[in-house]
């Protein structure tokens, strides 16, 4: 494989291509739509006809099934030293992470869209495909990226998707995930690229292309380039009951508050009405009923991906577990997961689901007052146990405490890591703990809202001082939201061990303006941890969802005496 040292981590805006194409897009890969005021219909019939469901039957789920061919590519060629051919197993780990995004819209959209999917593997080992630059779009500089037209005349996406017997109008969306390895004469945009609906792919189809050049956990980036789709259909359906997405990826114009890093896929869950759904355009959305015993919007059985059936749960029963939280709800802990809907405490912390704000997560949001020492020692009774996260891996765990006094706030972790990486000089690019914290308690994103702190934690640095750095984030400013912060009163300490580290650290009110550390006072936030073992990829965990830092939980710590 080529050496990736070298290779430029950039999102690229996208090109104007085809020639009748004028796209516009920003930060990981793009989104190229049609203004919805000027969409045309292709000149052929409606794929779907909707089912006449009886509305009056309140024990049918209603539901739209979104039909998506994802294809897979799985052999990539540039030459000898940079090529790839996925095997059985990694195609079947990308099978999966297709799935789980599949699971997440399902929960996301309250249980009324279901990513309906086919598969077809395209791969050298079946004598049929294999992905080179020639066959690609080449924006200059070395980036390529895989469209469905033919570049130079050289056989396409859609091309295979013909001869594979796909015809026109059988899907809605068609979502490519291919086989990519960068190198210094060939690489790939981070992200991926989504055109939205009558742009010509397959007739009116929606088209994402993934290049899978940074790993094949493919499921985040699924989940944001068929958000994309899914706005484009909203769109093109005339936003149904004002319900209305707005691009995904200019997230500093979006009306509301929203807690989110790059991938914004909160917005479906956060701000579309459930019934919206039910009213898109039967061009790309084909309107479904599913028996519903105890009307609780679970179905009780049947294609749909989560039903009473596959749960184990009872189809006359809305609260199957007796903890106050009903089943459908429990379907909607998280969006990404669900909390046990057989289980009347999901995480273990001693509350019940139905009486825990966040099920799923086993935290601690009482914080008491006391003075620890800042020492790099973390002593019996100095601090709160606040959070704790384990990857599943051994070799990353962390545990959070927290502590407060009049105008300051006290944090210490440890962190189990067999691996310790802090070479780099930028603080993203090394091993670190991340504290973010919405001071405003209006929502954290990475493009929206005021004061939203970020502060990284290194555990590096003379006389065991780590490094801290520290961010601000400035709406009036949208094209340089990020400043940096005064942290040179925060005290910071470290110990690195054989198997992780510790920090310990002091927070000044007057570092982070807007936060209140006092009696009675709550601060919301979350933490990350970064583990940078190896290149490429982005390592970053968040300890409240147990997912990566693009996807983070927010918390409220109250501070109590």
């Amino acid at each position: 494989m080529a050496t990736c040292s070298q290779i430029p981590a950039i999102a690229f805006e996208p090109p104007t291509a085809p020639p009748e194409i004028v796209g516009q897009g920003q930060g990981a890969g793009f989104f190229v739509q049609t203004p919805a005021n000027t969409l045309e219909r292709a000149a052929q019939p409606r794929k779907f006809t909707a089912p006449l469901l009886d509305v009056s039957n309140t024990q049918i789920a209603q539901y739209v099934e979104i039909p998506t061919l994802c294809v897979i590519y799985t052999s990539y060629y540039h030459h000898p030293d940079c090529q790839v051919q996925l095997t059985d197993s990694q195609v079947d780990q990308v099978i999966t992470e297709i799935e789980q995004a599949r699971s997440f819209f399902w929960r996301a959209s309250h249980l009324k869209c279901d990513m309906k999917i086919d598969f077809l593997i395209l791969g050298d080992d079946q004598g049929e495909r294999t992905i080179t630059p020639e066959q690609m779009w080449h924006w200059g500089d070395g980036a390529y990226w895989l469209p469905f037209w033919r570049c130079d005349d050289v056989h396409s996406v859609q091309d295979d998707l013909y001869d594979a017997g796909i015809v026109d109008g059988q899907y809605a969306v068609v979502l490519v995930s291919y086989a990519f390895v960068n190198c210094n004469t060939a690489y790939s945009p981070i992200g991926g690229g989504t055109y939205g609906p009558d742009m010509g792919c397959m007739g009116d189809a929606a088209f994402i292309a993934n290049p899978m050049a940074w790993g094949l956990e493919v499921e985040g980036v699924t989940e944001h380039e068929y958000l994309h789709a899914l706005d484009g259909i909203y769109q093109a359906s005339g936003n149904p009951l004002d319900s209305n997405m707005f691009h995904a990826d200019h997230a500093r114009d979006f009306p509301y508050s929203v807690d989110c890093g790059q991938q914004f896929n909160f917005k479906i869950c956060q701000i579309l009405d459930p019934n919206s759904w039910l009213l898109l355009d039967p061009a790309w959305a084909e309107l479904q009923g599913l028996s519903d015993t105890d009307e609780d919007g679970i179905p009780d059985m049947g294609p749909a991906p989560i039903t009473e059936e596959l749960l184990a749960t009872s189809p006359n029963d809305v609260d199957t577990d007796d903890d106050g939280l009903s089943d459908f709800d429990e379907m909607l802990a998280s969006f990404h997961d669900a909390s046990d809907p057989l289980v009347q405490d999901t995480d273990g912390d001693g509350l019940v689901d139905g009486n825990d704000a966040h099920p799923l997560w086993n935290c601690n949001e009482i914080v008491g007052r006391g003075i620890p020492i800042i020492d790099g020692i973390i002593s019996p009774g100095e601090y709160t146990q606040t959070a704790v996260y384990h990857a599943g891996d051994p070799d990353l765990g962390v545990t959070v405490y927290t502590r407060w006094s009049e105008a300051m706030f006290y944090i210490a972790a440890e962190v189990t890591d067999e691996m310790i990486s802090v070479y780099y000089d930028e603080p993203w690019w090394v091993d670190n703990l991340q504290i973010r914290i919405d001071a405003q308690k209006d929502g954290w994103a990475f493009f929206h809202g005021d004061q939203n702190y970020r502060l990284y934690i290194v555990p590096r640095g003379g006389l065991k001082n780590a490094d801290v750095f520290g961010h601000n984030h400035y709406q009036d400013e949208p094209n340089d939201p990020w400043h940096p912060i005064d942290t040179s009163t925060v005290k910071a300490k470290y110990r690195q061990y054989e198997d992780g580290y510790v920090i310990e650290l002091s927070i000044p009110e007057s570092v982070l303006p807007g936060v209140t550390f006092t009696a009675g006072e709550s601060i919301r936030l979350t933490f990350d941890v970064e583990d940078y073992d190896e290149w490429p990829g982005w390592p970053s965990y968040n300890l409240m969802s147990k997912l990566d830092d693009d996807r983070p939980g927010f918390v409220s710590l109250h501070l109590m005496e």
